[in-house]
């Protein structure tokens, strides 16, 4: 009988999100059967797993007691199913990451292995707070070595107060002690010291400091989130002209996006924004589809008009799956309201005839080229339709069908991170609407634990008068509307009032 042999991959995640994942590190994860992750994972990153994923946490929180023989035999056992198994680790495993003792268990008890390394926080978080760890003239040496407690007394002070460019993790909580053993041992007291929490995020926070400040306990009373690095030499100065990422034009700034596309939360977060994603819609296909048959008729239509990408999406994908193609509407001719439903046609090999210049249903209407009398138009979209549309092609004489094949729901996950969005609008951010859906939900789902009073200290963002309206129907005022009614325009909206603010 043959018995599928699993095997264990211990992988690096590199520090914050998926944006620090290797190509390889990201295979794996797709492929996994299993994944055993730590504390500082990303959530971002384990929804790059496939669905049918176990995802197993094993991160040791302050004064947990996990033990490392625990990890160790649910490795072996789960290798021992046949499964893909991914330890999936923050920074690169084999530094101060237990990897190390990991891989020689497997091997000694026979259970296939491989590493992935992973980008270390100990470089990448440093580049981050524009802190060169060698630079000419100031350092041309590294060190690198763990703070925590119960390393302390093995540490060889005299050698690490020679370090051109110390960098200490987990060193948080013995700050003030290392900064006192390295004066001790007579490391000048004016020497720069950095302090970086969350580092490779845009929550990063950094204070540039010196060593005699640390060690008198100035910085004892900070809350400083995990992780926290230590970074002590003559190249922390240059922190104070090389941090890049405080000078983003949204550094500072937090939005919370409600959207279920994933690029509005890319774009914010290149230009500096702290993102939380709070998607309050999904959009699934209409499962009860008219037949095959429909499909015959679309000849005999003028125009075929998509309101949105998800439009174009689910009416050629099922149109596809059909055994159909785009020949099925030859005849008709194509109008799109906005450039991302544009962009989504020409992904499928689909140029628009028409498209008006403000993308807004109002401006189809007023913009069209031609006289509407006597044409046939179908328009594919959500489950509940655009009324203002379809009243307004009647209106001139138009002949229109409207064409359910999408919903939007509100998904089941979203209750789930109720804590964690109070948490974060307690710190008043920007709350972002692309669509009415969005504001229809976003207050359903908030309806039974958030109040008006926290909203109201929220600045309230949208891509058009649409949605604007939708939250003046929910009793709010929206601060921030988009000139020009795409994501793109969004985030300049919000860049052009964080700069006048």
């Amino acid at each position: 009988m043959n018995v599928k042999k699993g095997k264990v991959i211990i992988m690096g995640g590199g520090p914050g999100g998926t944006e620090n994942l290797t190509l390889k590190a990201l295979y794996y994860l797709q492929r996994a059967d299993v994944v055993i992750y730590d504390r500082l994972i990303d959530k971002g990153i384990l929804k790059e797993c496939k669905p049918a994923a176990e995802l197993i946490y094993m991160g040791k929180e302050l004064g947990e007691a996990i033990k490392q023989e625990d990890i160790n035999s649910l490795m072996r056992d789960k290798a021992k199913q046949g499964k893909l198994v991914v330890r999936l680790k923050g920074g690169d495993p084999f530094i101060f990451g237990r990897g190390g003792e990991e891989a020689l268990y497997l091997a000694q008890n026979d259970i296939p292995f491989l590493v992935v390394p992973g980008l270390s926080s100990a470089f990448a978080v440093p580049a981050c707070a524009g802190i060169p760890l060698t630079m000419r003239g100031l350092s041309s040496s590294v060190t690198i070595v763990s703070g925590h407690k119960a390393n302390m007394t093995e540490l060889n002070w005299e050698h690490l107060a020679t370090s051109e460019t110390l960098v200490v993790l987990m060193g948080r909580s013995n700050m003030s002690e290392i900064a006192k053993e390295l004066l001790k041992r007579g490391l000048n007291p004016e020497t720069g010291f950095a302090i970086v929490s969350q580092g490779c995020t845009n929550a990063q926070k950094i204070i540039i400091t010196d060593l005699n400040k640390v060690a008198e306990g100035e910085y004892n009373t900070y809350k400083f989130p995990s992780p926290t690095m230590l970074i002590i030499g003559e190249v922390v100065k240059m922190g104070e002209q090389l941090n890049w990422m405080n000078r983003l034009p949204l550094a500072g700034v937090k939005v919370v996006v409600t959207t279920e596309d994933e690029k509005l939360s890319k774009l914010l977060i290149e230009e500096g924004a702290e993102v939380f994603s709070y998607p309050v819609i999904t959009v699934l296909p209409i499962l009860n589809f008219p037949s095959t048959a429909f499909l015959e008729e679309l000849n005999q239509f003028d125009w075929i008009i998509f309101t949105s990408k998800n439009g174009v999406k689910f009416f050629l994908d099922y149109l596809f799956r059909s055994g159909k193609d785009c020949r099925a509407f030859s005849n008709a001719r194509i109008a799109v309201i906005g450039p991302a439903t544009y962009k989504t046609l020409e992904s499928f090999g689909l140029r628009a005839d028409f498209m008006p210049g403000s993308y807004t249903s109002e401006s189809l209407v007023n913009e069209f080229p031609f006289s509407f009398k006597n044409l046939k138009f179908i328009i594919p979209g959500p489950q509940k339709p655009n009324l203002f549309l379809y009243q307004a092609l009647v209106k001139e004489g138009a002949i229109v069908t409207q064409l359910p094949i999408y919903r939007v729901e509100a998904p089941l996950s979203a209750s789930s991170e109720k804590e964690e969005l109070l948490a974060f609008l307690s710190s008043a951010p920007i709350i972002t609407f692309t669509s009415s859906s969005c504001v229809r939900n976003f207050f359903k789902l908030t309806s039974s634990f958030l109040s008006k009073k926290v909203v109201m200290k929220c600045p309230i963002a949208v891509i058009g008068p649409v949605s604007a309206e939708s939250v003046r129907n929910f009793g709010f005022t929206p601060q921030i509307m988009a000139d020009s009614y795409t994501l793109e325009g969004l985030v300049e909206a919000i860049k052009q009032w964080k700069k006048s603010g």
